[in-house]
C-alpha cells in the first residue's frame, strides 16, 4: 500500500479507552446511529438470551417504515439515557461478548478521527467529547503539538478528505497547510492573550477569504509568512491596535449570552450545564417573530465568576489554549464545515464564545482537574459533534447578519 505523510498530535499514540473507569462514557446521552450491514453483524454474532432479547428491542429505523424496510438505524436510549448495551461494569456488552470486530465504525473509532489530503497526507485527530483525550491535553504543557511521520492510510479513520480534483477546481486549497500553519502559529501565539488571538485569526482569515473570492490564491502564501512575522515582533502595529480597541466586557457578555441562550433553547444542554444561567442571574428574553431579544445579567456576578476563571488560566496558561488549538485541529479550521474559509472562521469564533463563556462561569481558581475535564467534555459533545448546535449557529449569523469582522472581534475579543 501507498505511503503517504501522516500528522498526529504528540499525544495521540498515549491515548487508550479506560473503559469502566470512565466517569463521562460516551456510552452515555449519545444514541449512535449504524448502517444495515453493521446492523447484520452484530446481529449474527450475538449468541447469548440475554443479549438477544435486549438487541430486539435496541434499535429503530432512521428512515424508512419500520427495521426490516430501512437501510439506517439509530439506537434507543435507555430510561437513563444510556447505551442499551452498556453494563453494570461500565463496559460493553457487545465487545464482551461478540468482540471488538463486531462493534459500529463509531464505536471502534471514537474519539479518533482521520482527514485525507490529495491522497498525500492523513490528518489524525481526537476529540475533545472524550475524557481520557482532555486529560491527555491538559498535561500538554508545551502546548498543542503535532508529529510527523510516514505510513499508511487508515481507511477506516477517514471522515474527510480534499481530493485532487477538488484542489483543480478551488485553487486557494493549494495552500492548505499554509494557512492551516497561520491558524495554529496565531492560536499559539502567547504574546497576546487568547481573545486578541481569535481576533487575529478574523484578521487573517478575512485577508485570506478575500484572495481566494479574488482569484489570488497564489498571493495567500506569502502573506501568511508576513502576518506571522508580523505578530512575532515586540513593536507589532497588532500590539497597538488592541491599546486602542480594548475588550468591553459589557457588549462582549451581551453579544455571548445571546449565542448562548438561543443556542441553549434548541440543543439539549446538560444538567450541569444548565446552572450557569442561575450562577450570573443571565436571563433571555425574546420577542414578537423572534426579531427584538433582550439579555439580563448580573454584571458583579459574571465579573467574579471570569476573575475566578481567569485566575485558573494564569495557573494553567496552556490549558485554554490547547482547548481551543485542538479544536481547530479537529474542525479543520478554515476549511472543514463551511464552504468558505469566512464562513469557517465565524462558525469557529462562536464556538470558541460559547466555551469561554461557559468555562469562565463552571470553572474557578479552585477547580480540580477532574471539573474542569467534566465541563469541556460536556460542552465539546453539545458543540462540536453536532450538526444541529454548527447549523444553528450558522442560522443565527444570517438571521442576525452578525457576520462581519467587527461583529466577531467584539464576541471574541
Amino acid at each position: 500500500m501507498k505511503k503517504v505523510q501522516v500528522i498526529k498530535p504528540s499525544f495521540y499514540d498515549k491515548f487508550h479507552c479506560i473503559g469502566g473507569e470512565c466517569k463521562n462514557t460516551c456510552c452515555k446521552d449519545w444514541a449512535i446511529p449504524l448502517r444495515k450491514d453493521e446492523f447484520k453483524k452484530i446481529k449474527r454474532s450475538i449468541v447469548s438470551e440475554e443479549l438477544k432479547s435486549i438487541f430486539a428491542n435496541a434499535f429503530e429505523p432512521m428512515e424508512g417504515e419500520s427495521l426490516q424496510k430501512t437501510n439506517r438505524y439509530m439506537m434507543k436510549l435507555n430510561e437513563n439515557r444510556n447505551c442499551p448495551f452498556w453494563g453494570e461494569d461500565g463496559l460493553c456488552m457487545i465487545q464482551k461478548e461478540c468482540g471488538y470486530e463486531v462493534l459500529s465504525k463509531t464505536c471502534k473509532v471514537f474519539p479518533r478521527e482521520g482527514f485525507l489530503y490529495c491522497e498525500e497526507r492523513q490528518e489524525l485527530s481526537l476529540s475533545l467529547g472524550c475524557e481520557a483525550v482532555v486529560k491527555l491535553l491538559l498535561e500538554e504543557k508545551e502546548g498543542f503539538l503535532l508529529e510527523v511521520s510516514e505510513g499508511e492510510v487508515n481507511s477506516q479513520l477517514v471522515s474527510g478528505m480534499v481530493k485532487p480534483f477538488y484542489v483543480n477546481h478551488r485553487k486557494g486549497l493549494r495552500y492548505f497547510y499554509d494557512v492551516k500553519s497561520l491558524v495554529i502559529g496565531i492560536l499559539q501565539n502567547r504574546s497576546f492573550t487568547m481573545g486578541q488571538r481569535m481576533a487575529l485569526l478574523g484578521i487573517a482569515l478575512e485577508k485570506l477569504h478575500h484572495m481566494e473570492m479574488e482569484k489570488r490564491a497564489e498571493d495567500m502564501p506569502q502573506y501568511v509568512q508576513w502576518f506571522l512575522n508580523e505578530i512575532s515582533k515586540e513593536d507589532s502595529q497588532y500590539h497597538t491596535f488592541f491599546e486602542k480597541n480594548k475588550s468591553n466586557p459589557h457588549i462582549k457578555v451581551v453579544n455571548t449570552l445571546q449565542k448562548y441562550h438561543r443556542f441553549t433553547q434548541d440543543v439539549e444542554i446538560r444538567n450541569q450545564l444548565e446552572k450557569i444561567d442561575a450562577k450570573v442571574e443571565s436571563s433571555f428574553i425574546v420577542g414578537a417573530q423572534h426579531i427584538e431579544t433582550k439579555v439580563t445579567y448580573d454584571p458583579e456576578k459574571y465579573e467574579k465568576a471570569v476573575k475566578g476563571f481567569e485566575a485558573y488560566c494564569q495557573k494553567n496558561p496552556h490549558v485554554l489554549e490547547n482547548l481551543i488549538v485542538c479544536s481547530a485541529w479537529h474542525l479543520q479550521i478554515p476549511f472543514g464545515y463551511k464552504k468558505n474559509i469566512w464562513e469557517n472562521y465565524c462558525i469557529f469564533a462562536l464556538l470558541y464564545s460559547i466555551f469561554y463563556f461557559a468555562l469562565s462561569i463552571c470553572i474557578t481558581e479552585e477547580s480540580t482537574e477532574e471539573e474542569v475535564i467534566k465541563y469541556v467534555v460536556l460542552l465539546a459533545r453539545d458543540t462540536l459533534h453536532s450538526h444541529k448546535s454548527l447549523n444553528k449557529f450558522e442560522e443565527d449569523l444570517i438571521n442576525n447578519e452578525s457576520s462581519s469582522l467587527a461583529h466577531m472581534i467584539k464576541l471574541v475579543l
